[in-house]
């Protein structure tokens, strides 16, 4: 209870300030900068972190929108998940996105050197993902992890799994002030049976989120719940998201 209490005096406080001061912000061309919080974090199925989080995103993108580099930071109020993400995209075309991310999620490794890449030390893990718009509703990615902690073990080899993450979502209210999407995705490997996401081929994230934007002090902010099943792990849980600037 006492956890519970000083997450939501940090939340609000944390909120309030932020809130008042987005109005404020000005950054230079091409530069953004954005902080969320989160009752709790989820990712691709996975329940990354079950306590709030609060999140800070900055990134540069070129004027001809072609290519963005950015940051991402995540960390729980408990101290229980930290991460630290570096990442580039290129928008190939208007309907096709390739992604990169360095994903470096280090809160079960104590001792973690943010530069250490060996794949039977490392914290990091690189994911590549193609998404296309093939209509209005209907978005298709497809993700591999193509470096890092992503492993399995062949005649006592370490080797890489290059796990394979690919979803449909499907856009099923499309409003100016409220969206609604359904998505299912599923997770295995070509090279193992186990994989990142599970033991077995199967589906490991299916879902709805909505989307809209709320009014508060004065300031249109956007609040998303998304709802998730993951029937490789079989649990679900539900995320609400508040995007602070």
């Amino acid at each position: 209870m006492r956890y519970l209490t000083k997450t939501f005096i940090a939340l609000t406080a944390l909120f309030l300030s932020f809130s008042a001061s987005a109005q404020a912000q000005s950054f230079a061309d091409g530069v953004s900068i954005d902080a969320g919080l989160k009752n709790m974090h989820l990712w691709k199925g996975y329940k990354v972190s079950e306590n709030a989080v609060a999140t800070l995103n900055t990134s540069y993108t070129t004027e001809s929108g072609f290519f963005t580099a950015g940051l991402w930071y995540g960390s729980s109020f408990d101290a229980s998940f930290t991460e630290f993400d570096y990442y580039v995209a290129f928008n190939l075309t208007d309907d096709l996105n390739l992604s990169i991310w360095d994903i470096n999620n280090f809160s079960d490794f104590p001792n973690a050197n943010i530069f250490d890449y060996d794949k039977e030390t490392t914290s990091h893990f690189v994911d590549a993902t193609l998404a296309y718009q093939a209509t209005d509703r209907l978005g298709l990615k497809w993700s591999t992890i193509i470096l890092g902690r992503d492993t399995y073990v062949d005649d006592g080899e370490v080797k890489n799994a290059f796990s394979n993450y690919a979803e449909v979502n499907v856009g099923v209210v499309q409003e100016e002030a409220f969206s609604l999407n359904a998505f299912v995705g599923g997770g295995f490997s070509f090279l193992n049976e186990e994989h990142f996401y599970g033991s077995s081929p199967n589906i490991v994230n299916v879902g709805i989120s909505a989307i809209r934007p709320v009014e508060l002090f004065g300031s249109a902010v956007p609040v998303s719940a998304t709802a998730m099943w993951n029937p490789e792990q079989k649990y679900g849980a539900m995320q609400l998201s508040v995007g602070l600037f």
